[in-house]
């Protein structure tokens, strides 16, 4: 059981002792770690044996093993978990989804598959941020570009009523700032009435 104790004391301990632990009963390797560490071969041998239970599961943050792969770029992994028929809406404990991950870390590739399989380009997590207002925070005018074109809308606020443009004034992202003007320059001159 990936939350067995043997396997939440195995996070805190040395390499020699994780191998230890490996071999107490319920205590194998989470997909999560095995993503994070690139062993897709091991993955696919859990995925065969319990799909179902590994494209589920959550760490303590309920990130899925999703959330992991888009974090360490791993394209193989992402395939996996979605042919096994992983959640790629699924919201950790911030509402966070595996979109609002690329989109604070900088992942354009992967927003980009994750956008060609259907994800919600304007998911929300707990605070009212789109995929669009992370990348406006955290600076990541590439991914902002990418939402931007699969339909990504810069004009809605979040929560506290605050659109991606505010935000990324707030966080000193300049770039952004002027990346944001410039796309809704041109969405304004390309709009009917809009533009010369």
């Amino acid at each position: 059981m990936i939350n067995s104790p043997a396997c939440r004391i195995s996070r805190l301990c040395s390499p020699a002792l994780l191998l230890l632990l490996a071999v107490l009963p319920g205590c194998a390797p989470s997909p999560h770690d095995l993503v994070a560490r690139g062993k897709n071969d091991e993955l696919r041998r859990v995925l065969e044996k319990n799909a179902a239970a590994s494209v589920t599961a959550r760490d303590r943050k309920e990130k899925t093993a999703l959330h992991a792969a888009v974090s360490s770029e791993n394209r193989p992994a992402m395939e996996m978990l979605a042919e096994h028929g992983a959640d790629i809406n699924a919201a950790d404990i911030t509402g966070m989804t595996p979109l609002h991950v690329a989109a604070m870390l900088g992942r354009a590739a992967e927003a980009e598959w994750l956008l060609d399989h259907g994800v919600r380009v304007e998911a929300r997590d707990a605070f009212g941020d789109t995929p669009a207002h992370t990348a406006a925070v955290f600076g990541q005018g590439g991914v902002l570009q990418v939402l931007v074109q699969r339909g990504a809308a810069l004009e809605v606020p979040n929560s506290a009523g605050k659109t991606p443009i505010v935000l990324a004034r707030d966080n000193r992202q300049e770039r952004v700032v002027s990346l944001i003007e410039s796309l809704q320059a041109g969405r304004a001159s390309t709009a009917p009435g809009g533009g010369v």
